[in-house]
């Protein structure tokens, strides 16, 4: 990332938030003009867990939220809407979590390619349904997009 920032390209980071030391070392040597980090699920361990299919450590997911925020570098948060994984009701207290992000994304669940076979039997969600997801989660953040309808 040095050597690409010497050459005076732009940076962009992609992350799960699951490694904030590193993104804490990163923002603090001012090495990233962007950050997108993806929240898998509603911020409860289990529900993150089981979104991940690993056991999550939440803190670290959370102080990595904090550390973008706080950060002052352009960002985004992205939550690919999975029916089963992220309820109806998840991305508005999604957002209330992440209510100082610059923006927040609602990302349709598209089946057709997913390394778990059982989500690919799945129905995404209609665009009516993700159409007002979308309504009550921008009530608590700057600015919310919707990918993928």
């Amino acid at each position: 990332i040095r050597a690409l920032r010497q050459k005076g390209m732009k940076i962009k980071l992609d992350t799960n938030g699951s490694n904030p030391d590193v993104l804490d070392d990163l923002l603090g040597a001012g090495l990233l003009d962007y950050v997108a980090m993806d929240v898998k699920a509603l911020l409860e361990e289990d529900r993150y867990s089981m979104a991940t299919g690993v056991k999550v450590d939440m803190d670290a997911i959370k102080r990595s939220i904090s550390l973008i925020i706080d950060s002052g570098v352009d960002h985004e948060f992205r939550t690919t809407v999975v029916p089963h994984l992220v309820r109806e009701e998840d991305p508005e207290q999604i957002a209330i979590a992440l209510n100082r992000a610059r923006r927040y994304v609602l990302q349709q669940f598209r089946p057709l390619v997913t390394l778990d076979e059982n989500l690919g039997v799945l129905d995404p969600y209609t665009e009516t349904k993700m159409l007002d997801m979308a309504r009550k989660a921008k009530r608590h953040v700057r600015q919310l997009s919707l990918r993928g309808i």
